[in-house]
C-alpha cells in the first residue's frame, strides 16, 4: 500500500514539474472510477496522496469512461471533441522521468 501511495503522489508531482504547473494554477482535480468512490479526499491530502488544494476544487465524476463513451455514441459533437482531445494526448513514460525515479527513491528510503 505504501508503494502504491508513493507512486501516485510522485507521479502527480513529476507531471506537475514536467509541465510546469504550480499548485495554485490547478483549478480542478477530477477523481473517477473506483478511485473516487472509495477515497476520502481530506485523508488523501493529509497523507500526501493528493496535492493539498481547496476541497471545492476536487470533483468526483463517477465512471467517466462509461459516461464519455455514452456521450460519444449519442452526440456527433461530443465524438468530434473526443477525437480532437485524443490527438492532443501525450504518453508520458514515468519510469523514464528522472524526477519520478529520484522521487520514488527519496520517498522509500
Amino acid at each position: 500500500m505504501n508503494l502504491a501511495k508513493t507512486a501516485v503522489a510522485v507521479s502527480i508531482k513529476t507531471l506537475m514539474e514536467r509541465y510546469r504547473v504550480a499548485i495554485d494554477a490547478i483549478y480542478c482535480v477530477y477523481l473517477a472510477g473506483a478511485f473516487e468512490y472509495f477515497i476520502n479526499v481530506e485523508n488523501a491530502m493529509r497523507i500526501g496522496l493528493l496535492p493539498t488544494i481547496e476541497l471545492e476544487k476536487v470533483e468526483k465524476v463517477g465512471n467517466a469512461a462509461i459516461e464519455g463513451a455514452r456521450q460519444a455514441l449519442i452526440s456527433k459533437t461530443k465524438r468530434e471533441d473526443a477525437e480532437t482531445a485524443a490527438k492532443m494526448i501525450e504518453n508520458v513514460k514515468l519510469e523514464e522521468e528522472e524526477s519520478f525515479i529520484s522521487g520514488i527513491i527519496c520517498k522509500l528510503f
